[in-house]
């Protein structure tokens, strides 16, 4: 995870030293639209000190962020991002403010447009990382929340409580930040699984179907060996629960 937040970090820092009074017009909507006279009243100096302190610094917090949501949060990693994004928009509704050749619909529109950017990764976030529930009746068994997926009762051929999870190759639809992973995922055997898992969190419940499906579950340790239970009281004698076998 950190690897991202240092890559994110040496771009922001690394781009305040190539911004400059050849390249800095362009940075700037409206400014070729200017007439000679305007662009020599222009601040250039000061625009171009303000996006390179500007890019440092959100560089620095992007990062200790990061660290410090790793550290106490690990969970709400992703978080950090929303840094960057709101960092950015306050930089252009500085630069719309201060700087008054810019093109202000068009700064004031790419404002609006990351700060809704952000909204949405940090509700989509929040919803990902709601823990979800399994609800099991004699006609189908639920696995309620983001993400979730729905089965006959009758199609459940095995199911077991297990301490062991796939080798996970990559993600094919769903949340990964790392320590909460839900959604369809593909082992390093090419396998297609489903998993509703937080690290650390076992036993895990695995659920088999027949059509092949293959279900990890594990949010919290105590919950699967209740939802354990009441599979054991529910599924008739033969069935294959491979705990008892």
């Amino acid at each position: 995870m950190i690897w991202f937040s240092i890559f994110i970090a040496a771009i922001l820092i690394g781009s305040s030293y190539l911004v400059n009074t050849k390249n800095a017009p362009s940075l700037l909507a409206g400014y070729n639209s200017l007439s000679a006279t305007e662009k020599l009243r222009f601040p250039m100096r000061e625009y171009i000190g303000f996006v390179r302190r500007w890019l440092v610094g959100l560089g620095i917090a992007q990062l200790a962020v990061a660290l410090l949501l790793i550290w106490l949060w690990p969970e709400g990693y992703i978080y950090s991002v929303l840094v960057l994004l709101f960092g950015l928009a306050v930089m252009l509704i500085y630069m719309m403010m201060r700087f008054e050749h810019s093109n202000n619909k068009i700064t004031g529109f790419s404002a609006v447009m990351l700060i809704l950017l952000g909204i949405i990764i940090g509700w989509s976030a929040r919803n990902s990382q709601q823990d979800n529930t399994i609800n099991i009746n004699p006609q189908r068994i639920a696995i309620d929340g983001s993400y979730g997926l729905v089965f006959a009762t009758s199609d459940l051929v095995r199911w077991e409580l297990t301490d062991s999870l796939p080798p996970i190759k990559l993600r094919r639809h769903g949340y990964n930040d790392g320590i909460l992973s839900k959604g369809i995922f593909t082992t390093r055997n090419d396998e297609r699984v489903s998993l509703f898992i937080r690290k650390a969190q076992g036993p895990y419940l695995y659920l088999e179907t027949k059509q092949g499906e293959k279900i990890w579950f594990g949010l919290n340790g105590d919950y699967q060996r209740k939802i354990a239970a009441e599979l054991q009281s529910l599924l008739p004698d033969g069935k294959q629960n491979v705990a008892t076998e």
